[in-house]
Protein backbone atom coordinates (compact mmCIF):
# COMPACT_ATOMS: atom_id res chain seq x y z
CA UNK A 1 0.00 0.00 0.00
CA UNK A 2 2.90 2.42 0.83
CA UNK A 3 4.84 1.50 -2.06
CA UNK A 4 1.49 2.77 -4.36
CA UNK A 5 1.13 5.54 -2.35
CA UNK A 6 4.73 6.85 -3.18
CA UNK A 7 4.44 6.12 -7.00
CA UNK A 8 0.95 8.21 -7.11
CA UNK A 9 2.63 11.14 -5.37
CA UNK A 10 5.57 10.90 -7.83
CA UNK A 11 3.22 11.24 -10.70
CA UNK A 12 0.81 13.38 -9.18
CA UNK A 13 3.83 15.79 -8.31
CA UNK A 14 5.44 15.40 -11.84
CA UNK A 15 2.07 16.15 -13.52
CA UNK A 16 1.72 19.13 -11.85
CA UNK A 17 5.16 20.50 -12.74
CA UNK A 18 5.09 19.02 -16.29
CA UNK A 19 1.25 20.94 -16.90
CA UNK A 20 2.80 23.87 -15.70
CA UNK A 21 5.49 23.77 -18.06
CA UNK A 22 3.57 22.94 -20.71
CA UNK A 23 0.70 25.46 -19.99
CA UNK A 24 2.36 28.49 -18.90
CA UNK A 25 5.48 27.95 -21.30
CA UNK A 26 5.35 31.39 -22.43
CA UNK A 27 4.42 32.45 -18.80
CA UNK A 28 6.66 31.12 -16.60
CA UNK A 29 6.25 33.75 -13.74
CA UNK A 30 4.39 34.22 -10.77
CA UNK A 31 1.26 32.50 -12.18
CA UNK A 32 3.29 28.77 -13.02
CA UNK A 33 5.47 29.43 -9.32
CA UNK A 34 1.69 29.94 -7.85
CA UNK A 35 0.00 27.03 -9.55
CA UNK A 36 2.46 24.43 -8.40
CA UNK A 37 2.63 26.34 -5.20
CA UNK A 38 -1.54 25.83 -4.79
CA UNK A 39 -1.73 22.04 -6.53
CA UNK A 40 1.04 20.48 -5.00
CA UNK A 41 -0.67 21.43 -1.66
CA UNK A 42 -3.31 18.74 -2.05
CA UNK A 43 -0.65 15.94 -1.69
CA UNK A 44 -1.42 16.45 2.07
CA UNK A 45 -4.53 14.29 0.59
CA UNK A 46 -2.61 11.33 -0.31
CA UNK A 47 -0.54 11.60 2.63
CA UNK A 48 -3.17 10.83 5.35
CA UNK A 49 -3.27 7.33 3.72
CA UNK A 50 0.33 6.76 4.95
CA UNK A 51 1.00 3.87 7.44
CA UNK A 52 4.37 4.45 7.83
CA UNK A 53 6.42 7.47 8.82
CA UNK A 54 9.50 6.92 6.67
CA UNK A 55 7.15 6.51 3.71
CA UNK A 56 5.03 9.22 4.25
CA UNK A 57 8.46 11.63 4.66
CA UNK A 58 9.86 9.68 1.57
CA UNK A 59 8.27 11.68 -1.26
CA UNK A 60 8.86 15.48 0.03
CA UNK A 61 12.59 13.93 1.37
CA UNK A 62 13.08 13.80 -2.45
CA UNK A 63 11.75 16.65 -3.16
CA UNK A 64 13.88 18.50 -0.87
CA UNK A 65 17.05 17.52 -2.83
CA UNK A 66 15.12 18.19 -6.20
CA UNK A 67 14.53 21.33 -5.25
CA UNK A 68 17.48 22.40 -3.93
CA UNK A 69 19.20 21.13 -7.25
CA UNK A 70 16.58 22.96 -9.40
CA UNK A 71 17.05 26.64 -7.86
CA UNK A 72 21.16 26.11 -8.38
CA UNK A 73 20.68 24.64 -11.93
CA UNK A 74 17.31 26.24 -12.76
CA UNK A 75 16.29 22.40 -13.60
CA UNK A 76 12.49 23.33 -13.24
CA UNK A 77 12.19 26.77 -14.54
CA UNK A 78 8.37 27.22 -14.11
CA UNK A 79 8.56 26.99 -10.05
CA UNK A 80 11.69 28.76 -9.76
CA UNK A 81 12.56 32.54 -8.86
CA UNK A 82 15.61 34.09 -10.42
CA UNK A 83 16.61 35.28 -6.49
CA UNK A 84 18.15 34.22 -3.15
CA UNK A 85 14.62 32.43 -1.99
CA UNK A 86 14.95 28.85 -0.60
CA UNK A 87 10.69 28.82 -0.96
CA UNK A 88 10.68 25.64 -2.63
CA UNK A 89 12.89 23.94 -0.16
CA UNK A 90 11.44 25.33 2.56
CA UNK A 91 8.46 24.30 1.31
CA UNK A 92 9.23 20.26 1.31
CA UNK A 93 10.80 20.60 4.39
CA UNK A 94 7.28 21.45 5.48
CA UNK A 95 5.47 18.81 4.21
CA UNK A 96 8.32 16.49 5.90
CA UNK A 97 7.83 18.35 9.43
CA UNK A 98 3.87 18.57 9.28
CA UNK A 99 3.52 14.81 8.43
CA UNK A 100 6.25 13.70 10.70
CA UNK A 101 4.80 15.10 13.77
CA UNK A 102 1.16 13.57 12.75
CA UNK A 103 2.93 10.59 12.58
CA UNK A 104 4.77 11.41 16.43
CA UNK A 105 1.62 12.34 17.67
CA UNK A 106 -1.41 11.21 16.37
CA UNK A 107 -2.76 14.83 15.29
CA UNK A 108 -4.30 13.86 12.06
CA UNK A 109 -5.07 17.71 11.71
CA UNK A 110 -1.63 18.64 11.53
CA UNK A 111 -0.25 18.35 8.35
CA UNK A 112 -3.78 19.55 6.81
CA UNK A 113 -3.99 22.68 8.30
CA UNK A 114 -0.94 24.06 7.82
CA UNK A 115 0.01 22.41 4.21
CA UNK A 116 -3.60 23.92 2.77
CA UNK A 117 -2.98 26.99 4.91
CA UNK A 118 0.66 27.30 3.19
CA UNK A 119 -0.68 26.15 -0.21
CA UNK A 120 -3.94 28.13 -0.85
CA UNK A 121 -3.51 30.70 1.80
CA UNK A 122 -0.06 31.56 0.23
CA UNK A 123 -0.32 30.79 -3.14
CA UNK A 124 -3.67 33.02 -3.81
CA UNK A 125 -2.19 36.00 -1.81
CA UNK A 126 0.91 36.81 -4.16
CA UNK A 127 -1.92 36.40 -6.87
CA UNK A 128 -4.55 38.59 -5.54
CA UNK A 129 -2.00 41.21 -4.15
CA UNK A 130 -0.23 41.80 -7.46
CA UNK A 131 -3.45 42.62 -8.99
CA UNK A 132 -5.22 44.21 -6.64
CA UNK A 133 -2.93 44.92 -3.91
CA UNK A 134 -2.16 48.64 -4.33
CA UNK A 135 -2.06 49.10 0.07
CA UNK A 136 1.37 48.48 1.28
CA UNK A 137 1.19 48.56 5.30
CA UNK A 138 4.08 46.64 6.69
CA UNK A 139 7.06 48.92 7.54
CA UNK A 140 8.85 45.52 8.12
CA UNK A 141 7.45 43.96 4.65
CA UNK A 142 7.64 46.42 2.09
CA UNK A 143 6.39 44.31 -0.91
CA UNK A 144 3.51 42.55 1.14
CA UNK A 145 0.16 44.02 0.54
CA UNK A 146 -3.19 44.24 2.71
CA UNK A 147 -5.48 42.40 0.13
CA UNK A 148 -3.01 40.06 0.13
CA UNK A 149 -2.88 39.50 3.76
CA UNK A 150 -6.69 39.28 3.71
CA UNK A 151 -6.50 36.68 1.83
CA UNK A 152 -4.58 35.07 3.77
CA UNK A 153 -6.81 35.36 6.70
CA UNK A 154 -9.83 34.30 4.98
CA UNK A 155 -8.23 31.05 3.63
CA UNK A 156 -6.34 30.00 7.22
CA UNK A 157 -9.59 31.12 8.97
CA UNK A 158 -11.92 28.98 6.43
CA UNK A 159 -9.06 25.79 6.51
CA UNK A 160 -9.26 25.92 10.58
CA UNK A 161 -12.51 26.23 11.00
CA UNK A 162 -13.83 23.09 8.57
CA UNK A 163 -10.76 20.89 9.15
CA UNK A 164 -11.57 21.07 12.93
CA UNK A 165 -15.11 19.77 12.12
CA UNK A 166 -14.41 17.07 9.85
CA UNK A 167 -11.24 15.62 10.94
CA UNK A 168 -10.79 16.49 14.88
CA UNK A 169 -12.60 13.41 17.17
CA UNK A 170 -16.25 13.84 18.18
CA UNK A 171 -15.41 14.61 21.94
CA UNK A 172 -13.21 17.41 21.79
CA UNK A 173 -15.65 18.79 19.23
CA UNK A 174 -18.09 18.85 21.93
CA UNK A 175 -15.66 19.44 24.61
CA UNK A 176 -14.80 23.07 23.01
CA UNK A 177 -18.06 23.72 21.74
CA UNK A 178 -18.49 25.34 17.80
CA UNK A 179 -18.32 28.93 19.60
CA UNK A 180 -14.68 28.08 20.74
CA UNK A 181 -13.71 26.22 17.04
CA UNK A 182 -15.08 29.99 15.59
CA UNK A 183 -12.72 31.64 18.17
CA UNK A 184 -9.41 29.53 17.15
CA UNK A 185 -10.31 29.96 13.77
CA UNK A 186 -10.43 33.64 13.48
CA UNK A 187 -7.49 34.09 15.40
CA UNK A 188 -5.52 31.47 13.28
CA UNK A 189 -6.31 33.34 10.68
CA UNK A 190 -4.85 36.44 12.07
CA UNK A 191 -1.76 34.66 13.11
CA UNK A 192 -1.32 33.60 9.56
CA UNK A 193 -1.57 36.66 8.03
CA UNK A 194 0.90 38.01 10.30
CA UNK A 195 3.65 34.97 9.56
CA UNK A 196 2.70 35.22 5.50
CA UNK A 197 4.04 39.11 5.70
CA UNK A 198 6.73 38.49 8.08
CA UNK A 199 8.38 36.01 5.93
CA UNK A 200 11.42 36.82 4.18
CA UNK A 201 13.04 34.65 1.01
CA UNK A 202 10.32 32.66 0.78
CA UNK A 203 10.71 31.65 4.94
CA UNK A 204 7.26 31.67 5.22
CA UNK A 205 6.86 28.05 3.26
CA UNK A 206 8.34 27.00 7.24
CA UNK A 207 7.04 28.74 9.40
CA UNK A 208 3.21 29.34 8.11
CA UNK A 209 2.55 25.90 7.82
CA UNK A 210 4.19 25.45 10.99
CA UNK A 211 2.95 28.18 13.31
CA UNK A 212 -0.73 27.47 11.58
CA UNK A 213 -1.07 24.24 12.32
CA UNK A 214 1.27 24.26 15.78
CA UNK A 215 -1.90 26.60 16.84
CA UNK A 216 -5.11 25.04 15.99
CA UNK A 217 -4.15 21.43 16.87
CA UNK A 218 -2.60 23.07 20.42
CA UNK A 219 -5.63 25.40 21.19
CA UNK A 220 -8.22 22.94 20.06
CA UNK A 221 -6.89 20.02 22.29
CA UNK A 222 -5.86 22.09 25.29
CA UNK A 223 -6.74 25.61 25.29
CA UNK A 224 -9.57 27.55 27.14
CA UNK A 225 -10.48 30.84 27.79
CA UNK A 226 -7.74 30.96 29.60
CA UNK A 227 -5.38 30.37 27.47
CA UNK A 228 -6.92 32.76 25.04
CA UNK A 229 -6.17 35.82 27.91
CA UNK A 230 -2.93 34.62 27.68
CA UNK A 231 -2.33 34.88 24.16
CA UNK A 232 -4.35 38.27 23.99
CA UNK A 233 -1.82 39.54 26.46
CA UNK A 234 1.08 38.08 24.67
CA UNK A 235 -0.23 39.83 21.22
CA UNK A 236 -0.15 43.53 23.24
CA UNK A 237 3.06 42.73 24.56
CA UNK A 238 4.59 41.56 21.27
CA UNK A 239 3.40 43.89 18.70
CA UNK A 240 4.18 46.93 20.96
CA UNK A 241 7.51 45.07 20.65
CA UNK A 242 7.39 45.12 17.09
CA UNK A 243 6.40 48.73 17.15
CA UNK A 244 9.56 50.01 19.55
CA UNK A 245 11.59 48.36 17.47
CA UNK A 246 12.76 45.37 20.69
CA UNK A 247 11.77 42.54 18.03
CA UNK A 248 11.63 41.83 14.16
CA UNK A 249 9.03 40.72 12.94
CA UNK A 250 9.95 37.40 12.50
CA UNK A 251 11.31 38.09 16.58
CA UNK A 252 7.66 38.40 16.84
CA UNK A 253 6.59 35.37 14.99
CA UNK A 254 9.01 33.17 16.96
CA UNK A 255 7.89 34.34 20.42
CA UNK A 256 4.25 34.12 20.31
CA UNK A 257 4.51 30.45 18.88
CA UNK A 258 7.43 29.72 21.48
CA UNK A 259 4.92 31.33 23.66
CA UNK A 260 1.93 29.21 23.14
CA UNK A 261 3.37 26.15 23.09
CA UNK A 262 5.14 26.49 26.36
CA UNK A 263 1.36 27.94 27.45
CA UNK A 264 -0.72 24.55 26.22
CA UNK A 265 2.00 22.35 26.97
CA UNK A 266 4.26 23.50 29.74
CA UNK A 267 1.54 25.57 31.61
CA UNK A 268 1.49 29.11 32.80
CA UNK A 269 4.50 29.34 35.39
CA UNK A 270 6.57 28.50 32.27
CA UNK A 271 4.84 30.12 30.12
CA UNK A 272 5.15 33.15 32.00
CA UNK A 273 9.34 32.61 32.17
CA UNK A 274 9.63 33.37 28.86
CA UNK A 275 8.55 36.64 29.64
CA UNK A 276 10.09 37.75 32.67
CA UNK A 277 13.14 36.72 30.70
CA UNK A 278 12.05 39.01 28.35
CA UNK A 279 11.26 41.83 30.44
CA UNK A 280 14.34 41.21 32.80
CA UNK A 281 16.55 40.94 30.09
CA UNK A 282 15.30 43.94 28.39
CA UNK A 283 15.37 46.31 31.19
CA UNK A 284 18.71 45.88 32.11
CA UNK A 285 19.83 46.01 28.34
CA UNK A 286 18.39 50.05 28.37
CA UNK A 287 21.21 50.76 31.09
CA UNK A 288 23.68 52.52 29.47
CA UNK A 289 27.03 54.51 30.91
CA UNK A 290 30.19 55.25 28.85
CA UNK A 291 31.48 52.10 30.13
CA UNK A 292 28.29 50.24 28.51
CA UNK A 293 28.68 52.35 25.08
CA UNK A 294 32.64 51.27 24.57
CA UNK A 295 31.61 47.60 24.93
CA UNK A 296 28.54 47.47 22.48
CA UNK A 297 31.06 47.89 19.95
CA UNK A 298 32.51 44.97 20.30
CA UNK A 299 29.78 43.15 20.76
CA UNK A 300 27.52 40.74 18.20
CA UNK A 301 23.82 41.23 19.18
CA UNK A 302 22.38 44.89 19.25
CA UNK A 303 19.19 46.24 18.04
CA UNK A 304 15.79 44.54 17.72
CA UNK A 305 15.55 40.23 18.99
CA UNK A 306 15.51 38.46 15.81
CA UNK A 307 13.99 34.93 15.30
CA UNK A 308 17.50 33.37 16.13
CA UNK A 309 17.73 35.14 19.39
CA UNK A 310 14.34 34.02 20.46
CA UNK A 311 14.91 30.41 18.70
CA UNK A 312 18.42 30.41 20.74
CA UNK A 313 17.33 31.10 24.24
CA UNK A 314 14.05 29.25 24.08
CA UNK A 315 14.21 25.97 22.23
CA UNK A 316 15.51 23.75 24.88
CA UNK A 317 12.57 24.71 26.93
CA UNK A 318 10.47 23.80 23.82
CA UNK A 319 11.71 20.58 23.28
CA UNK A 320 11.30 20.15 27.50
CA UNK A 321 7.77 21.17 27.29
CA UNK A 322 7.17 18.00 24.81
CA UNK A 323 8.85 15.62 26.42
CA UNK A 324 6.36 16.54 29.45
CA UNK A 325 4.08 15.94 26.90
CA UNK A 326 5.05 12.69 25.92
CA UNK A 327 6.13 11.50 29.99
CA UNK A 328 3.72 13.68 32.28
CA UNK A 329 4.66 12.14 35.79
CA UNK A 330 8.24 12.88 35.10
CA UNK A 331 8.75 16.44 36.71
CA UNK A 332 12.01 17.32 36.21
CA UNK A 333 11.06 18.44 32.26
CA UNK A 334 9.43 21.00 33.95
CA UNK A 335 11.66 22.06 36.07
CA UNK A 336 14.20 21.71 33.57
CA UNK A 337 12.36 24.60 31.77
CA UNK A 338 12.54 26.86 34.49
CA UNK A 339 16.49 26.28 34.73
CA UNK A 340 16.95 26.76 30.85
CA UNK A 341 14.92 30.29 30.71
CA UNK A 342 16.24 31.28 34.43
CA UNK A 343 19.90 30.44 33.00
CA UNK A 344 19.06 33.03 29.82
CA UNK A 345 18.63 35.57 31.89
CA UNK A 346 21.22 34.81 34.47
CA UNK A 347 23.45 35.52 31.07
CA UNK A 348 21.83 38.41 30.17
CA UNK A 349 22.57 40.17 33.36
CA UNK A 350 25.95 39.40 33.51
CA UNK A 351 26.66 40.34 30.21
CA UNK A 352 24.55 43.53 30.41
CA UNK A 353 25.72 44.78 33.68
CA UNK A 354 28.69 43.29 33.95
CA UNK A 355 30.38 45.66 31.75
CA UNK A 356 28.86 48.41 33.79
CA UNK A 357 31.53 48.57 36.76
CA UNK A 358 34.79 49.81 36.78
CA UNK A 359 36.47 46.48 37.77
CA UNK A 360 38.56 44.37 35.48
CA UNK A 361 37.12 42.08 32.95
CA UNK A 362 39.15 39.16 32.76
CA UNK A 363 39.33 35.71 30.30
CA UNK A 364 36.97 32.74 32.96
CA UNK A 365 40.11 30.32 30.73
CA UNK A 366 43.05 32.09 31.49
CA UNK A 367 42.46 35.02 34.00
CA UNK A 368 44.33 37.41 31.78
CA UNK A 369 42.42 40.96 31.26
CA UNK A 370 40.51 41.07 27.98
CA UNK A 371 38.37 43.29 26.23
CA UNK A 372 35.16 44.60 27.72
CA UNK A 373 32.68 43.19 25.66
CA UNK A 374 34.21 40.50 24.10
CA UNK A 375 32.79 36.89 24.78
CA UNK A 376 34.66 34.83 27.15
CA UNK A 377 35.06 37.86 29.34
CA UNK A 378 33.86 37.99 32.61
CA UNK A 379 33.89 40.20 36.28
CA UNK A 380 32.89 39.70 39.53
CA UNK A 381 30.26 42.54 39.08
CA UNK A 382 28.80 40.30 36.51
CA UNK A 383 28.91 36.79 38.10
CA UNK A 384 26.87 38.46 41.17
CA UNK A 385 24.66 40.27 38.23
CA UNK A 386 24.46 36.88 36.51
CA UNK A 387 23.71 34.83 40.32
CA UNK A 388 20.83 37.72 40.93
CA UNK A 389 19.16 37.56 37.48
CA UNK A 390 19.45 33.55 37.61
CA UNK A 391 17.75 34.13 41.04
CA UNK A 392 14.94 36.44 40.13
CA UNK A 393 13.73 34.43 37.37
CA UNK A 394 13.86 31.17 39.65
CA UNK A 395 10.91 32.07 41.76
CA UNK A 396 8.57 31.28 38.93
CA UNK A 397 9.24 27.55 40.02
CA UNK A 398 8.23 28.17 43.33
CA UNK A 399 4.18 27.47 42.71
CA UNK A 400 5.27 23.84 41.58
CA UNK A 401 8.64 22.85 43.36
CA UNK A 402 8.75 25.22 46.42
CA UNK A 403 12.30 26.74 47.86
CA UNK A 404 14.20 23.71 47.15
CA UNK A 405 13.45 24.50 43.45
CA UNK A 406 14.41 27.94 43.94
CA UNK A 407 17.32 26.86 45.12
CA UNK A 408 18.20 24.21 42.22
CA UNK A 409 16.94 26.81 39.34
CA UNK A 410 19.32 29.68 40.26
CA UNK A 411 22.07 27.39 40.93
CA UNK A 412 21.74 26.17 37.46
CA UNK A 413 20.89 29.24 35.45
CA UNK A 414 24.67 30.53 37.44
CA UNK A 415 26.64 27.26 35.77
CA UNK A 416 24.72 28.53 32.56
CA UNK A 417 26.64 31.93 32.92
CA UNK A 418 29.72 30.29 33.18
CA UNK A 419 29.00 27.49 30.66
CA UNK A 420 28.46 30.39 28.39
CA UNK A 421 31.68 32.34 29.43
CA UNK A 422 33.65 28.96 28.47
CA UNK A 423 32.21 28.42 25.16
CA UNK A 424 32.61 32.22 24.38
CA UNK A 425 35.83 31.97 25.24
CA UNK A 426 37.22 29.04 23.34
CA UNK A 427 35.49 28.45 20.88
CA UNK A 428 32.87 31.80 19.63
CA UNK A 429 34.49 33.66 16.44
CA UNK A 430 36.19 37.27 16.94
CA UNK A 431 38.01 39.07 14.67
CA UNK A 432 40.46 41.81 14.70
CA UNK A 433 39.65 45.47 14.90
CA UNK A 434 41.35 48.49 12.96
CA UNK A 435 42.99 49.02 16.51
CA UNK A 436 44.19 45.47 16.59
CA UNK A 437 41.22 44.80 19.62
CA UNK A 438 39.35 41.69 20.08
CA UNK A 439 35.37 41.76 18.74
CA UNK A 440 32.58 39.57 18.88
CA UNK A 441 31.51 41.65 15.79
CA UNK A 442 32.58 41.95 12.44
CA UNK A 443 34.42 45.42 11.01
CA UNK A 444 33.60 44.86 7.65
CA UNK A 445 31.16 42.09 5.70
CA UNK A 446 33.41 39.89 4.30
CA UNK A 447 36.08 39.71 7.24
CA UNK A 448 37.47 36.93 8.53
CA UNK A 449 37.82 35.47 12.03
CA UNK A 450 40.95 35.30 13.48
CA UNK A 451 40.13 33.15 16.44
CA UNK A 452 37.46 30.63 17.36
CA UNK A 453 34.71 28.76 14.92
CA UNK A 454 33.71 30.50 12.01
CA UNK A 455 30.02 29.00 12.48
CA UNK A 456 29.66 29.75 16.60
CA UNK A 457 28.36 32.89 16.63
CA UNK A 458 26.95 33.96 20.04
CA UNK A 459 23.69 32.96 19.52
CA UNK A 460 25.21 28.99 19.20
CA UNK A 461 27.23 30.12 22.30
CA UNK A 462 23.44 30.73 23.86
CA UNK A 463 22.07 27.99 22.25
CA UNK A 464 24.66 25.16 23.13
CA UNK A 465 25.49 26.40 26.60
CA UNK A 466 21.55 26.47 27.36
CA UNK A 467 21.21 22.67 26.02
CA UNK A 468 24.40 21.74 28.39
CA UNK A 469 22.31 23.50 31.41
CA UNK A 470 19.81 21.20 30.55
CA UNK A 471 22.31 17.74 30.47
CA UNK A 472 24.10 18.88 33.90
CA UNK A 473 20.62 19.54 35.43
CA UNK A 474 19.63 16.22 34.65
CA UNK A 475 22.46 14.74 35.60
CA UNK A 476 22.64 16.67 39.21
CA UNK A 477 18.50 15.93 39.71
CA UNK A 478 19.33 11.78 38.97
CA UNK A 479 22.78 11.61 40.95
CA UNK A 480 21.46 13.57 43.92
CA UNK A 481 17.97 12.47 43.80
CA UNK A 482 16.43 16.40 44.17
CA UNK A 483 13.03 16.12 42.78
Amino acid sequence: MNILLIGISFVYIFAIIGFSTIFFKKNQGELSRKFIHIMVGNWVFISVFFTEVKAAIFVPAVFIIINALSRKYNLISSMERQDDSLGTVYYSISLCVTVAIRFATGWNMFPIIGILIMAYGDGLAALIGAKFGKRKPYYFAPNKTLAGSVTVFAVATAVTAITLLTVGETEHILRVGIGMIVLISLCNGFLSAFIEAAGIKGSDNLTLPIGSALFATLSFYYGDIYFFIYLAFSICVLLMSLKLRLLTADGVVAAILTAITLYLLGGVWIALSLYAFYFLGSSVSKIKNERKLEADRFQESNGARTWRQVVCNSLPACILVFCKYYSPSNTVFSLLSFAVFAAATADTFSSEIGVLGKGRVFSIITGKNVQRGVSGGISWLGLLAGLTGGFLSAWLAFPQFGYKGIAFVTLMAFAGTLFDSVLGALFQRKYLTNEGLFSDKKVYEEQNPVQGLSWMSNNAVNLISLFIVVIVGHFVNLIWKIF
